[in-house]
């Protein structure tokens, strides 16, 4: 075989190679997964769910749906758990393996009931979905383990929008102010304060018989109750009986208190005059207002007396008046 033979066989074998390559990398991606996944977030009933976010466990990548509740995630690796949240639903997943037909529907069922909690607003009670007022609202529960004496101090912090000043430093809670607004609200002024349906004041409530709170905050408070609502409204729900086996529940709180010093007071009478005696003649120059010798005299004799002698009686007639009598015991 001469060298031309060669050099086509070398020639016939690239061009094969060259053509074969191609092919190979075209067979390759037909067989390679697609990574991404396309689909449609609804509730029961059909309706898409905009805005809602759809987040791979294991990656993290995520994505929100579109006005028609469709979204695309892509650089997944299958099988993949998908989490997806919305407004209004608990967190549901979904496991999707990448077989299904895309775009594959996933079918938020479980709801919360978060927008169905009904709200104290005054004139009964509103689901939270339908409130349009400014309302907070405190539950009971959230005051229970603070260590408290009063409700003004128990729902202080509890609500962002409660400022609560104590002018004097006491802990009785009597000179405690409430503001619902912030400081620098115009005419800032006290709530109204209602304890079940009836005007009270928040010293006069145990934070222990509290089942919730609802805050009035804007002016529409004032189309029920008037002016004194013009700085809001503070409505306290009370706990009252129910069904079921009997509760207790006890708060005990204890202190000891001790004083800082303790004084080593004068006890005996015979000392006493004299120091007094000496302080007037000191200090005023006359002797009014001070004892006799007689009745330094008799004080002298029973200041050593831890009870009454019958020889040395304590309460004897005074020597300047017939009604006057003195006194010569020691005290403790």
């Amino acid at each position: 075989m001469n060298k031309t033979s060669h050099l086509r066989i070398l020639c016939a074998t690239l061009v094969s190679i060259a053509l074969l390559v191609p092919m190979l990398l075209g067979a390759q991606d037909a067989t390679r997964p697609d990574t991404s996944f396309r689909g449609v977030v609804v509730d029961r009933y059909g309706e898409a769910l905009i805005g809602a976010s759809v987040i791979d466990k294991k990656s993290g990548n995520y994505a929100l749906t579109d006005e028609s509740g469709a979204f695309i995630i892509d650089k997944l690796s299958f099988p993949v758990v998908l989490t997806v949240s919305y407004l209004g639903f608990d967190d549901q997943e979904f496991t999707v393996t990448g077989q299904e037909s895309q775009p594959f529907s996933l079918v938020m069922t479980s709801e919360n009931n978060v927008l169905d909690e009904l709200v104290v607003v005054g004139y009964g009670t509103q689901k939270r979905v339908n409130l349009t007022g400014a309302v907070s609202v405190i539950d009971g529960k959230e005051l229970n383990f603070r260590p408290v004496t009063n409700t003004a101090m128990a729902i202080q912090g509890a609500d962002p929008s409660l400022v609560i000043t104590n002018s004097s430093g006491s802990i009785d809670g009597t000179n405690y102010s409430v503001n619902v607004r912030g400081k620098l609200s115009l005419n800032s002024g006290s709530p109204l304060i209602l304890v079940d349906g009836i005007e009270s004041s928040l010293t006069q409530v145990n934070p222990n018989d509290i089942e919730s709170i609802s805050v009035l905050k804007d002016a529409s408070a004032c189309a029920i109750y008037g002016a004194k609502a013009s700085a809001g409204v503070i409505l306290i729900n009370t706990k009252s009986g129910s069904a079921g086996d009997a509760k207790i529940t006890y708060n005990g709180r204890f202190s000891i208190s001790a004083n800082t010093t303790s004084t080593d007071f004068m006890t005996c009478g015979y000392d006493y005059v004299t120091l007094m005696n000496d302080f007037y003649k000191t200090f005023k120059g006359y002797g009014a207002w001070t004892y006799s010798d007689e009745q330094i005299q008799m004080l002298y004799e029973r200041r050593n007396d831890v009870v009454e002698d019958p020889t040395r009686p304590w309460v004897v007639p005074d020597e300047t008046g017939t009604y006057t009598y003195v006194y010569l015991g020691n005290f403790d």
